[in-house]
């Protein structure tokens, strides 16, 4: 507070003048015009008017408007006032006002608090989450703005920001602004989990050369699947996490290549199998019908096999073409000795040629 009397002064700030304000008694009084001095450090004369009634120097500080002193505060200032009481009586006195501006010290920007949240769980410092995205929290302390540097995203003194979590080790910077200028910003930081592949499988998982295949697979937290072919050609991209594609072997086994793209990629080789070609053929003479005929039923499959042909070796009768099938020939039977065909053969073409014969089997 001032101090009365001659010659006694005070110092004090804006915030000090405030409060005397509301304390001291507001007598009538008026600013005189300014006297010496200069704009940084003004002299005022002031004087309580003229009907003041009896004054006691103990009874408290001289009564002077400072009202005006505070209106003309710069905002970007504070001030130190000197009061000098230059004369003290009951009829007439002067007092001085000397008003010093100084630049005010504006509080430091500095960031409280900034977490990554998984969902509403605070992520700490160094911690793991899934991949996908984070929320950012923040709260900045005397800043206009913010700024998320990794983004570029400009946010509020208090704010939130969705951010991806997609590198193996994500690292956010939160840089306080007030105009152009940066202050201490700081970081947050988190693992991401790498990709997962779950499953992954052909159906079926062997066929003939250039056959077709239908590769499935179940993956985890990832953004997208790749496959490409022996080539390196790009078969599918940005494929879901579940999901298949179907595709043709080569003319032998065929490696494709199956990559799960998240926080780093995982890579594994889904191959499809071209085996040799597996023939099959069997033939067996049947119980006559009715009417005394004879016949013998042959039975054939070719897999893994492009094409085949069946005959009979005997007679060079080819029989089919199909890779899987059956047929019926007439045999006549003359005691317990066939007197027709007696041996049939299978040539299934593939990978490679394989030939596999069937002589004929009795019933009994």
């Amino acid at each position: 507070s001032f101090l009365s009397g001659d010659g006694e002064a005070a110092l004090c700030s804006d915030d000090d003048i405030t409060s005397m304000i509301a304390d001291i008694d507001q007598s009538p009084g008026t600013w005189g015009i300014s006297k010496q001095g200069t704009a940084d450090f003004p002299v005022f004369v002031a004087s309580p008017g003229a009907n003041t009634g009896s004054f006691d120097p103990a009874a408290g500080p001289l009564a002077i408007e400072f009202s005006n002193l505070i209106s003309m505060l710069p905002p970007d200032k504070s001030s130190l006032i000197f009061v000098q009481c230059t004369g003290l009586s009951n009829q007439g006195y002067n007092d001085t006002v000397f008003v010093q501006f100084i630049d005010k010290v504006p509080p430091t920007p500095h960031v409280t608090s900034f977490v990554a949240y998984n969902g509403d769980a605070p992520v700490p410092q160094g911690g793991t989450v899934d991949y996908g995205h984070v929320i950012l929290k923040w709260n900045v302390f005397a800043a206009q703005l913010c700024l998320v540097e990794e983004t570029g995203h400009v946010g509020k003194a208090i704010d939130t920001a969705i951010v991806p979590a997609q590198q193996p080790l994500s690292k956010y910077n939160l840089q306080p602004q007030v105009g152009s200028t940066e202050f201490d910003s700081r970081d947050v930081s988190f693992n991401v989990t790498p990709p997962k592949i779950n499953q992954l499988s052909w159906a079926p998982n062997a066929v003939a050369p250039g056959g077709p295949s239908t590769l499935s697979w179940s993956c985890s937290n990832a953004g997208y699947v790749r496959v490409t072919g022996s080539n390196g050609a790009v078969i599918i991209d940005n494929a879901p996490l579940t999901s298949s594609v179907a595709v043709n072997a080569g003319s032998v086994d065929t490696t494709f290549q199956f990559t799960c793209v998240g926080a780093g990629v995982v890579t594994v080789p889904a191959t499809l199998a071209v085996p040799l070609p597996n023939p099959f053929i069997f033939a067996q003479l049947q119980f006559p019908t009715a009417d005394g005929t004879w016949t013998i039923k042959v039975q054939w499959h070719a897999d893994y096999a492009t094409s085949c042909q069946v005959y009979c070796v005997d007679t060079g009768q080819l029989l089919s073409t199909d890779l899987i099938s059956s047929c019926m020939v007439p045999a006549p039977v003359v005691g317990n000795t066939v007197e027709g065909p007696k041996l049939f053969r299978i040539v299934a073409v593939g990978r490679s040629t394989v030939t596999v014969d069937s002589p004929v089997h009795w019933m009994w």
